[in-house]
């Protein structure tokens, strides 16, 4: 039995190593023990004759899990919360002999298990809001770089020739891919945001064009006329033949520059 593998391939194939931690058979069962510790704890404040000792001794014993013993166990009662609660008892006991006997009082397996369910799903999904949040950070973080080196570009303060093409792009993506998956994705999520706000500039054919086509419709209270936008489509397709024109050479002259 393999405490720190998840209990579904999905998470081996398409989760972060914190995630398929948390939904880990070792940090499920860890989570059966904090919850009949509290429900002790609980038992205890209504006034149930449990004492301290007990208590503590369910806290010092609670780490030492012992997976080939519960798994000993659990072939004798074909129950694997029972097996656990044995288990758990029985360590219980060498720090207070009595401790075993205030476990699981008035519960039952559902308790154990469904709350556990619960208690996970919610971690999870703080670990997926941190996770989103921190990804809009960076991903606000990157196209604001973009959109100031655009503009420094356009003010003269960045040389055209830090324009790349499709080249040099490769080439950074090969050098990427050598230092590990993790920065080949992040170059790819960069070149993705740069393709983005490339895409919003007020240039016909792009989706910034179309912007500026429907804001010039607005405002002229009719549609735009067919001469107007075929123009407005040549316009674009030239801006844009030009600047790959641009980029192709800018490689070329960086590969035998």
């Amino acid at each position: 039995m393999e405490s720190a593998q998840p209990q579904n391939p999905l998470y081996e194939r398409y989760a972060s190593r914190e995630m398929a931690a948390l939904f880990s058979a070792e940090n499920r069962f860890r989570q059966w023990r904090r919850l009949w510790i509290a429900l002790a704890e609980c038992e205890s404040e209504l006034g149930l004759p449990i004492t301290r000792e007990q208590l503590e001794a369910l806290r010092r014993a609670a780490p030492e899990i012992d997976l080939s013993r519960v798994a000993e166990l659990e072939r004798q009662t074909r129950h694997d919360v029972v097996a656990h609660l044995r288990h758990f008892a029985e360590q219980a006991a060498r720090h207070e002999p009595t401790a075993g006997g205030i476990l699981h009082l008035g519960a039952t397996s559902a308790f154990i298990t469904d709350n556990t369910d619960v208690l996970l799903e919610r971690a999870a999904l703080d670990l997926l809001e941190q996770r989103l949040a921190a990804a809009a950070r960076e991903t606000w973080d990157k196209s604001a770089l973009t959109v100031r080196f655009l503009w420094r570009m356009v003010t003269g303060d960045v040389s055209t020739k830090n324009i790349s093409g499709p080249i040099n792009i490769a080439q950074y993506a090969g050098l990427t891919a050598t230092e590990g998956f993790t920065y080949y994705l992040g170059f790819l999520a960069l070149v993705s945001i740069s393709l983005a706000i490339l895409n919003l500039l007020p240039v016909p054919v792009l989706d910034g064009g179309q912007v500026v086509f429907q804001l010039a419709e607005m405002a002229k209270g009719a549609p735009l006329s067919a001469e107007a936008q075929l123009l407005g489509q040549k316009v674009g397709i030239a801006m844009l033949v030009a600047l790959m024109g641009f980029a192709f050479y800018n490689d070329i002259s960086r590969l035998f520059g």
